[in-house]
């Protein structure tokens, strides 16, 4: 009985293991992606701004 409830535990661990590693990578993805949307804004408005002078 205890050696079923330790492998229980073990593949709840390996579980949440793998969903904390899909977040973090779909994490990582999103802030890739706002920090290329934020540069190319930035852009814009730098070039905005240089012919407006």
């Amino acid at each position: 009985m205890t050696r079923a409830l330790c492998e229980t535990r073990a593949a709840t661990a390996v579980e949440y293991g793998l969903m904390l590693a899909f977040v973090v990578i779909v994490m990582i993805a999103g802030l890739t992606d706002l920090a290329g949307t934020t540069s190319r804004m930035w852009t814009r408005i730098e070039a905005a701004v240089a012919a407006a002078r």
